[in-house]
């Protein structure tokens, strides 16, 4: 099974972020779907399925890679994730995306019916991510991809190193890290076999990605956020501060760089 959050937990996290996520400093989720979907090297014209979409930092692009004779559904559970999908899908004048609130566990779709289904960061949200592979596995016709990304282990440095320092120091005794079993590249592999799909591949990529605010990368990234909410609300500010500043003195003149370790894992279901 997972070390997931509850969906009470995951929909609380998102409907409260929906307004920034992806907007607070680069936009590395846009970066890294074009990754995804470089390897996925979908076909123009093609059926495609972006589960967990979010604000469709998958989605978007990948309808813009099938073009107007292609088609693509976008499901969340997050409904602010979703106007906001929505709304920017209108303000790029993209035509051939559906967005629909729904359970990624609990689709309701006609199986064996996409040539694409993608999944951008939500396989570690997944209480059984070996089941959800599976599932989603079922809605690919015959010849079709399964593509998902999803964040490996370490990374996000310096952040996190001085993140532990800082924690140590104010005496706080937390995991901000909450790697998975996700984060493994051998367990992800094995969940896509274990579907059944061939041509199984799962690639850890390192991408640096520069942050002009250093601050930004504590609000605007997933770890820098889970350091926060790892910390009592009452000492949560101290540590913030104390944090930013460390960032700030190991910043050059442009900025920080911080290291992204992403896991994309590809498939294909035999035709």
């Amino acid at each position: 099974m997972s070390d997931a959050p509850s969906w009470g937990a995951i929909l609380e996290n998102f409907t409260r972020n929906a307004a920034h996520f992806n907007r607070v400093g680069p936009p590395f989720y846009s970066i890294f779907a074009e990754r995804l979907l470089d390897l996925l090297d979908p076909p123009v014209g093609a059926q495609g399925l972006d589960v967990c979409c979010g604000t469709g930092a998958v989605t978007l692009p990948l309808a813009r890679r099938l073009g107007p004779s292609g088609r693509v559904i976008g499901i969340d559970l997050t409904p602010a994730m979703l106007e906001r999908a929505v709304a920017d899908a209108q303000r790029a004048g993209i035509t051939t995306v559906e967005f629909r609130e729904g359970d990624a566990m609990r689709l309701d779709l006609p199986i064996a019916s996409f040539d694409v289904v993608t999944c951008g960061f939500g396989i570690q949200f997944m209480p059984d991510p070996r089941s959800a592979v599976a599932q989603w596995s079922t809605f690919v016709k015959p010849g079709g991809q399964l593509g998902c990304s999803t964040w490996g282990e370490g990374g996000f440095e310096p952040l996190m190193s001085l993140a532990g320092e800082v924690l140590a120091e104010q005496g706080i005794v937390v995991d901000p890290w909450h790697e998975r079993a996700t984060a493994k590249p051998d367990n992800l592999t094995g969940y896509a076999r274990s579907a059944g799909l061939s041509d199984v591949e799962c690639r850890l990529e390192n991408h640096i990605v520069h942050f002009a605010n250093p601050a930004d990368a504590v609000h605007g990234t997933p770890r820098g956020r889970s350091v926060l909410n790892a910390v009592p609300a009452e000492r949560r500010e101290v540590v913030r501060d104390e944090l930013i500043r460390r960032l700030n003195a190991q910043a050059g003149t442009d900025g920080l760089d911080l290291e992204m370790r992403v896991l994309y894992l590809t498939g294909r279901l035999p035709a």
